[in-house]
């Protein structure tokens, strides 16, 4: 068991051929921070992260986003204490591509 100053920190892994991935499933009252992550990003494909309440999806916004390439890369976010990005209370965490391609990746995250 890993934990940060005040936080029990958990590991995701991200796998699959989209559009549309859960990367971490909702918990309730809680808000998912992610502090870590290295994406695999295929070719032409814009990833975005969303928080995802019952409801529709929300994008995120903040330092931690990916960007699109015109080539494979790897976008690798390293850790950060006070986070990348975070979802709203209660919501999961999502990641979404283009098209229908491979996403890997892992990372690290808190609850609070």
């Amino acid at each position: 068991m890993r934990f940060d100053e005040h936080h029990e920190v958990f590991d995701f892994q991200i796998s699959g051929t989209g559009p549309t991935e859960t990367v971490v499933a909702a918990v309730a009252g809680k808000a998912i921070r992610v502090l870590s992550y290295v994406l695999s990003e295929p070719v032409g494909e814009v990833l975005k992260w969303q928080s995802k309440p019952a409801g529709s999806a929300v994008e995120l916004s903040g330092l931690g986003l990916a960007m699109p390439s015109s080539s494979p890369d790897t976008i690798e976010a390293p850790h950060n204490p006070t986070g990348w990005l975070q979802t709203a209370s209660g919501s999961a965490l999502q990641i979404v591509a283009g098209n229908t391609v491979q996403l890997g990746g892992h990372g690290t995250y808190i609850l609070i």
